[in-house]
């Protein structure tokens, strides 16, 4: 609805309201205690290596029906074994509201009313600490809350400001995606009421601006936002607040309908504040002093002191770089780059993956009804590394692949 005035000034209302629903059904077993880098022994032929071969590790693996020679253990130590149903109806409603042509206001909301029924087939082996079996099912209604609110101002035509506020909640996630009892509440096989409540929030405040008759187009933005960060430990899932503050900004410059340029970089300092975050292994490899434990995974099962420290795994200085040209017949070229900093692999940082870069190329035929693209993919070859999950990290790392060629087919009916 528009609502004009008479010195020109107007209102504009646009509501967008719906409702959402979603079913879910998860099984997920998991045999927590049994670790697969236990089956990989360079010493054995490879024949040899197999992890659904390996017998089962720990005291609480258990053999579960219908799947003879496979084992797990009780969710309710790790969050892993579960069978959970949910359902979700999510209402929702967003309302952008402008005040003339210079200023606006967006707001939007949304509820996620979760009915969530789990089950830990296992449970039933483990105990209370009164010495009763643990319960093995449980059922609960929780009402999720996302909200945000951004009001802009625009002072110029081709200048828009804006500054964001949002927040949110989600649940606690098992393996496989679906929900799970979890030990490190009071009540061993209950649902715990933080479990659906993991509390983000966000502020961020921006501009975006529109240059040489359309043809250059730059944003930028900064952010301070605070999350929980779910980990498996041997006693349940913990949770570890995380506080991220960053700046980024982006240019996108197309100066002919030919040429289309665009390059990005991200600042990000995540850090875990006065938090204790999970490791099977607190030290590096330099600092062990019985070279035998080299192959022990787990040297030190233990949190880390109550400290600082950064997130594994995120490089704090991130560059990313695209040229396309085409021609009008519709073959046309691109490179992309990806530039990393360096990136923790523990939560202490006395393992690290240095600065490395990435190139991409492609030469494409578009068409109004098909394309066809090859690409060129890691084109120097560069030997990157990623981190693996934090938990591990002073034990591996993952190997990026190296140069390939990817072909695509595109079809538009």
């Amino acid at each position: 609805t528009v609502t004009k005035g008479a010195d020109g000034w107007h209102l504009k209302l646009a509501t967008n309201a719906g409702v959402e629903l979603r079913y879910q059904q998860v099984n997920a077993y998991n045999d927590y205690f049994n670790e697969p880098a236990n089956a990989w022994d360079l010493s054995r032929p490879r024949s040899e290596i197999n992890y659904i071969n390996q017998l089962a590790g720990g005291s609480q693996s258990l053999a579960f029906l219908g799947h003879p020679g496979r084992f797990a253990s009780p969710g309710v130590f790790n969050g892993d074994t579960n069978q959970s149903r949910a359902f979700t109806i999510s209402p929702y409603v967003q309302q952008e509201l402008k005040f003339g042509s210079m200023f606006g206001l967006l707001l939007g909301a949304r509820v996620d009313i979760l009915f969530v029924k789990a089950t830990d087939p296992l449970a039933y082996t483990v105990q209370n600490s009164n010495g009763t079996p643990a319960q093995q099912t449980d059922s609960t209604v929780a009402a999720i809350p996302n909200f945000n609110a951004s009001p802009t101002f625009s002072p110029f035509p081709w200048l828009t400001t804006y500054f964001t506020y949002n927040y949110s909640q989600s649940t606690g996630v098992a393996n496989g995606g679906g929900y799970v009892m979890n030990s490190s509440d009071p009540n061993l096989g209950h649902f715990g009421g933080s479990y659906f409540h993991q509390v983000s929030e966000l502020y961020e405040i921006g501009a975006k601006a529109s240059l040489l008759k359309n043809t250059l187009f730059i944003s930028s933005a900064a952010f301070h936002q605070i999350r929980n960060i779910p980990s498996n430990t041997q006693t349940g899932i913990q949770y570890n607040k995380l506080t991220v503050n960053g700046f980024e900004i982006e240019a996108n410059y197309q100066p002919t309908k030919n040429l289309w340029m665009t390059a990005s970089y991200t600042l990000l300092d995540a850090i875990f504040k006065n938090q204790s975050p999970f490791s099977v292994q607190t030290y590096p490899f330099n600092q062990i002093g019985n070279f035998g434990n080299l192959t022990d995974t787990f040297g030190a099962i233990a949190g880390y002191p109550v400290g600082n420290y950064r997130q594994p795994g995120l490089p704090k200085n991130q560059f990313n770089f695209l040229v396309q040209y085409k021609l009008d017949m519709g073959l046309g070229a691109s490179l992309g780059a990806v530039v990393t900093g360096p990136q923790n692999l523990n939560y202490d940082g006395t393992v690290k993956i240095r600065t490395q870069y990435t190139l991409d190329a492609t030469i494409f035929y578009r068409q109004k009804r098909y394309e066809l693209a090859l690409s060129v993919l890691n084109l120097t070859d560069q030997k990157n590394f990623s981190p693996p999950n934090a938990v591990y990290a002073n034990d591996s790392v993952v190997a990026n692949l190296p140069i390939r060629v990817s072909g695509t087919v595109k079809l538009k009916f």
